[in-house]
């Protein structure tokens, strides 16, 4: 395990405790949005990791949700979410998790996913498989439609198939998990087989995607080219039901 992939995962775990200091009690909130809040404990998660990192790579750029990039201009950047999942946090829904990616170039080299209350540390290194609490992690082998289990992070998502509702029986099941980083852990683990975001930003995604790619899966943007950092969407699946799931988009 290479110095950047333990730095990842020490650095979600510091986030993760800030943030069950914090879970079902008193903290102060600040609404961005009618729907979207960013609480204290977003703001101590995203402190103590990027303390952290900057400790130990004090060149290194940091590209966290709520305080922005750094000033650094190193090929170097690390992605933050320091609650993933701000929204179940708040209301006390037990589903959340602390996001930790590095990337150089824009390539991802390591990345590591926290869930607190589930007890399970997700990480990957580029070339090196992906793993959940030490223990090697793959995508589903299933591969008809009818047995896929879809994950999606928001509800508004649903509207990609605005005028297709015959999709959904084409399809085992969808469900919105509310915390996009839970997605990506899922489709790596094997549990479900697709997951989508029609809007998604860096640091969501980018500890996630790696993560699922190490454990055999496929990802793209909604309009089948290749991911990137900058696709602005996402659509992770365990390779078998790509196509098939792409097809429904048209």
């Amino acid at each position: 395990m290479g110095k950047f992939l333990n730095a990842a995962i020490a650095a979600s775990k510091l986030g993760a405790m800030e943030v069950m200091k914090r879970f079902r009690k008193r903290y102060s909130v600040r609404y961005k949005e009618r729907d979207d809040v960013v609480t204290e404990a977003d703001l101590a998660s995203e402190k103590a990791i990027t303390r952290f990192l900057l400790k130990k790579f004090p060149s290194h750029s940091i590209n966290s949700e709520e305080a922005g990039k750094t000033a650094n201009s190193s090929d170097y950047c690390w992605y933050l979410d320091p609650i993933d999942g701000t929204n179940n946090f708040f209301t006390g829904l037990p589903l959340f998790g602390v996001s930790v990616g590095l990337y150089k170039d824009k390539e991802p080299l390591a990345g590591a996913l926290c869930f607190p209350t589930l007890n399970e540390v997700y990480w990957a290194e580029k070339g090196k498989g992906a793993y959940c609490n030490g223990k090697r992690i793959h995508v589903s082998k299933r591969s008809k439609l009818h047995e896929a289990l879809v994950l999606l992070d928001d509800p508004y998502d649903i509207r990609v198939f605005k005028g297709k509702e015959e999709v959904t029986k084409k399809i085992f099941h969808m469900r919105v998990a509310g915390a996009a980083i839970f997605s990506y852990a899922m489709v790596a683990r094997g549990a479900a087989d697709v997951c989508m975001h029609v809007w998604i930003k860096k640091h969501d995604v980018a500890a996630g995607a790696l993560i699922v790619q190490e454990a055999g899966g496929m990802n793209t943007a909604f309009s089948g080219k290749k991911w990137s950092l900058d696709s602005g969407s996402i659509i992770c699946s365990n390779g078998l039901m790509h196509p098939k799931f792409l097809s429904l988009l048209k």
